[in-house]
């Protein structure tokens, strides 16, 4: 029996002996029924470019992305698996802010899924900043791909933060600068394999963009994101 890693429910699963040493055999225990309840996954009707839950046709773009087209000429091609609500921020903080890593692995059975279709991508996650990435120990999207046994590579830096992007207003995280750089350990050469860029939430779309565009300097084609919530 062992306790929920989000409400310290007991649940009654049986562990097997080969599990403790097999841990990642039991990955998906960590939650209890109750709490994975709290997720709301998002199914067909979602925008067709940036992922968000709707109650129209998956073809239609939401209002961010209308905004993004007209005010940049940029669509994002983004697809999360749910939506970000209470149960997620639970779960996010759990994992980020709490540093509980064995709830990383929750998400793996549907990431690697969409692995299958993008097995030839080269997959990039998104940094943490220097900073966060002293104070934690780990950057949460490394860890998540780890977990899903998901190969990637970090070509990206993230050298310097300002303020948190959890306390920026929509605003400002529409205005900031771009955080992002090219990764001085790996030395560039021509990347013609496809890339997909991976982050835990999909908010503005900014921090999406701004990777991107970073990438396409080096003549890098960025063919899709893949976000856990949105």
């Amino acid at each position: 029996m062992i306790n929920c890693a989000l409400c310290g429910a007991s649940d009654s699963q049986v562990v097997q002996l080969r599990d403790i040493f097999l841990w990642r055999s039991c990955q998906q225990q960590w939650l209890c029924a109750e709490c994975e309840s709290h997720f709301q996954w998002i199914g067909e009707t979602h925008c067709s470019t940036c992922g968000r839950l709707t109650h129209q046709l998956k073809e239609t773009l939401c209002a961010d992305c209308c905004r993004w087209l007209e005010n940049r000429q940029w669509q994002p091609h983004n697809y999360s698996l749910v939506t970000y609500n209470e149960g997620f921020k639970r779960w996010l903080i759990q994992l980020k802010g709490v540093g509980d890593i064995r709830v990383a692995s929750y998400f793996s059975p549907q990431l690697q899924k969409i692995y299958q279709q993008y097995r030839e991508a080269i997959w990039v996650p998104i940094p943490s900043s220097s900073h966060n990435l002293q104070t934690r120990g780990f950057n949460q999207t490394t860890v998540i791909l780890a977990e899903a046994k998901i190969p990637y590579q970090e070509l990206l830096i993230y050298p310097t933060e300002t303020q948190k992007q959890a306390l920026r207003t929509r605003q400002e995280r529409l205005s900031r600068t771009n955080p992002f750089e090219w990764n001085p350990n790996i030395v560039h050469q021509h990347i013609e394999e496809p890339i997909v860029l991976f982050d835990d939430v999909y908010t503005t779309g900014m921090t999406i963009y701004q990777a991107e565009q970073v990438l396409k300097q080096h003549q890098i084609n960025v063919v899709q994101s893949i976000t856990l919530a949105r």
